[in-house]
């Protein structure tokens, strides 16, 4: 019997790997992450066939009962596995305790999963088909959770989550909740299958969407990901706009090379990032400019400057020394966008010049 969703999924999970191995924004780590998890939605799937050809083809026996029962068990136990590759293919994040902790939880599933091939504790199989036992929910519940941990762990420490990625983010996780809640409720696995196929497409669509919104420098959101933000501003919505320029760019280029410039873009990147990171969203908008899209106060984030300017100028060691000129306009009533943008960058310009007059006369 030829099952056709699944031959769907598998259909979903090689275009996944065409589309990552054609990708240009993403790194090694998660494009091993994206082909270890599809290589684990593959095997369910073909075990799925398997599983249904032995339903239909095997005679009624202790056989075809202990073989079924196989190849459920190596299911399950594939499951947690292909939804952890993330966190195994990011070579960083091993020596996280938390980490550690989710590598013994996932050794502890997979011994019960074999416990449970001998002595029922999540399900049993008879000739006539599965047969759920009481822990059988928190073994899907289990995996779920492991799913978002994972998400959230890997990709959001790696990431700043926006709007968009984490509307992405929760469709991802909630086709999830619908294939488990099929799964337990109806024993409807080719729905479970198919979400998760969707689920792996979901996921990769959402990352493939941030490596193109993040700048490969500074780490922070670029141009992209700014624009549309802008676009998301709704008419009359208060907010405040910071914007940023560095002033000893052109300094560290001229006398250190062009790596000693990003890495000073870096550094100053990851600086107002640690100070501002509770006041907004931090985005790299053109060569040495950032900008703070914020809906705090800008006396705040006035405050909040002027203090971390006079940590970095009383500095002893460190290779590089924060120096930037700053401006921040709050939008008036009935302002348009592009006003308060135009409002912040005078600012900044006066800021610039008041920096370097000063330098001057000193």
């Amino acid at each position: 019997m030829i099952l056709y969703s699944d031959l769907i999924c598998m259909v979903l999970v090689f275009y996944v790997w065409i589309r990552v191995y054609r990708s240009i924004h993403m790194e090694k780590s998660s494009k091993l992450a994206f082909y270890f998890s599809g290589v684990g939605l593959v095997l369910i799937l073909v075990l799925d066939f398997i599983w249904e050809y032995m339903y239909l083809k095997l005679p009624y026996g202790e056989s075809r009962r202990f073989w079924m029962n196989f190849v459920v068990t190596v299911i399950y136990m594939l499951l947690p596995l292909t939804v952890s590759t993330p966190m195994i293919c990011y070579n960083h994040e091993k020596g996280r305790p938390r980490y550690r902790w989710v590598g013994v939880l996932i050794g502890f599933y997979l011994l019960l999963a074999v416990i449970n091939f001998f002595h029922p504790i999540f399900f049993s199989h008879t000739n006539e088909g599965m047969k759920y036992t009481a822990l059988t929910p928190y073994m899907y519940l289990a995996c779920l959770l492991l799913f978002v941990f994972v998400t959230l762990e890997v990709y959001a420490h790696k990431f700043s989550f926006d709007q968009e990625d984490n509307f992405m983010i929760c469709i991802s996780v909630f086709v999830n909740v619908i294939g488990i809640a099929a799964a337990q409720f109806a024993q409807d696995f080719l729905t479970l299958w198919l979400t998760m196929s969707l689920s792996y497409l979901f996921l990769y669509l959402a990352i493939e969407e941030m490596y193109a919104k993040t700048d490969p420098i500074t780490g922070l959101k670029n141009r992209n990901a700014y624009t549309k933000q802008m676009c998301r501003i709704r008419a009359k919505e208060r907010f405040t706009l910071a914007v940023f320029d560095t002033n000893d760019l052109k300094k560290y280029n001229d006398t250190m090379g062009h790596l000693a410039g990003d890495e000073y873009l870096h550094y100053t990147a990851l600086t107002l990032k640690r100070a501002l990171k509770t006041y907004g969203m931090l985005y790299r908008t053109g060569g040495d400019e950032f900008c703070l899209v914020s809906y705090s106060e800008g006396w705040r984030i006035e405050e909040c400057l002027q203090k971390l300017l006079l940590q970095e100028a009383t500095k002893t060691s460190g290779k590089f020394r924060l120096d930037i000129a700053y401006g921040i306009a709050v939008r008036e009533e009935n302002e348009a966008i592009e006003a308060v943008a135009d409002r912040a960058d005078q600012e900044m310009y006066r800021n610039k010049m008041k920096i370097k007059q000063e330098r001057q006369e000193g």
